[in-house]
């Protein structure tokens, strides 16, 4: 379908979701709810990642569908691509909890996490196919916890070395990096050479990150550097 007035309307007022755009909408979602939450989420203190686990798992089970995509867009019960704020949020507690508590490796977090992917391989042998993405089922939810463990392992790891520095500055603007990620993605998608190869991916990939990471260096102030006689 061309882009005309009509579908720019539709995407503006969140009738209709744009296609590789939906995590940002979901992005947008979270800061909203925590915005609108945050007296609450504070009361809760220590209990607040287990509150929003059983939220997160309660809208997952959902048991009907969704037809308007701003509910889907927090809900997620619908038949078509949605990052559901509110399911999906099963992960943002599970980071609230870890830094609470300040976790790291910790044999209680990987069983829970290899349980949750055993889940995903029990469903996915019973069913003889992938568990729903769309709507968004409890299998396909809980199958990436040991991914995800496993990466939050790696990252504090790489917290080790000096190149950590360049992917902590990725990971504080990650909305950023997010927004001109499509852009680019959407204008190369355009033009005559673009393939949908691995090799071609992971070239553009690398050139859109070092561009995207050039342009968050011209635009971020530099700290005034204090000299010996400023500082007494």
């Amino acid at each position: 379908m061309p882009l005309n007035q009509y579908r720019i309307m539709e995407m503006l007022l969140i009738r209709r979701l744009a296609g590789w755009s939906e995590f940002i909408l979901s992005f947008a979602g979270v800061l909203l709810l925590v915005l609108a939450f945050h007296t609450l989420m504070k009361k809760a203190g220590n209990k607040l990642p287990y509150v929003i686990g059983a939220i997160a798992l309660v809208a997952c089970l959902i048991p009907f569908r969704v037809s308007e995509p701003l509910v889907a867009l927090f809900v997620g019960q619908a038949d078509f691509p949605v990052f559901a704020v509110l399911p999906y949020s099963l992960y943002f507690a599970g980071g609230i909890l870890f830094a609470q508590k300040d976790l790291r490796f910790n044999i209680k977090c990987l069983l829970i996490s290899l349980a949750g992917g055993a889940y995903f391989v029990i469903i996915y042998i019973v069913s003889g196919g992938m568990p729903s993405r769309f709507p968004l089922s409890l299998a396909y939810l809980v199958g990436g916890m040991p991914l995800v463990y496993l990466y939050y392992l790696l990252a504090r790891w790489l917290a080790k070395f000096k190149l950590s520095s360049v992917l902590q500055t990725i990971g504080a603007n990650a909305l950023f990096y997010l927004l001109l990620h499509n852009i680019f993605i959407f204008t190369i998608r355009g033009v005559p050479f673009f393939r949908s190869t691995m090799q071609f991916t992971v070239i553009i990939f690398i050139i859109i990150m070092c561009m995207i990471y050039y342009l968050q260096k011209l635009i971020t102030p530099k700290k005034p550097q204090v000299t010996e006689k400023e500082g007494l």
